[in-house]
């Protein structure tokens, strides 16, 4: 399991996933919990944390993202994973989002968001842009379904992968999780 994702676009990807994943635990501290013991609903929102990682920097994740969810890519090759035309769609809005709201606002509230699942701390947003990170939250949870459905198994493969690396940087004497990478 392990080979698959040791070095290569995929694996520099993983690298970065783990990595925003890890801010992610430092950011959320019920994100940190649900990781730590392994909450079940730590697999309805690790998928949207993940995305949230891709949609940040695409060109970092895109290899991990185009893993599970194949038919989201126009192409893969040299050039490295291509978003297809829906796909694409979705990263303009999360730009036009962030122009909209502001890169560190937009980040912190739809992390929120992607953990507790409802509009926790919206409010220090006017009211059209709540409604616009509702409606991007809803998009998100389609895109999160669709790469958990598309291949299972490869979906739970890399989940493994994430939270096994994820352990492995626990150590007793830190308080936030670094990146081997």
């Amino acid at each position: 399991l392990g080979q698959r994702y040791l070095g290569g676009a995929l694996g520099l990807a993983l690298c970065s996933t783990v990595a925003s994943v890890a801010r992610a635990m430092d950011a959320e501290p019920d994100f940190r919990s649900m990781c730590e013991d392994r909450d079940p609903e730590l697999f309805v929102v690790l998928p949207r944390v993940i995305w949230l990682a891709f949609l940040r920097a695409p060109a970092e994740h895109a290899a991990l993202i185009c893993d599970v969810l194949p038919t989201a890519f126009a192409t893969t090759g040299a050039e490295g994973a291509v978003p297809g035309v829906d796909l694409q769609a979705f990263v303009d809005k999360a730009r036009q989002l962030r122009l909209r709201v502001g890169d560190a606002e937009t980040d912190a509230v739809l992390l929120r968001r992607a953990v507790s699942g409802n509009p926790t701390g919206d409010y220090r947003l006017g009211p059209d842009a709540r409604e616009d990170v509702r409606r991007f939250a809803l998009e998100l949870e389609g895109w999160s379904v669709a790469s958990q459905r598309h291949c299972p198994n490869d979906w739970n493969s890399c989940v493994a992968v994430i939270l096994r690396v994820l352990a492995g940087l626990r150590a007793p004497e830190r308080a936030t999780l670094r990146s081997p990478c």
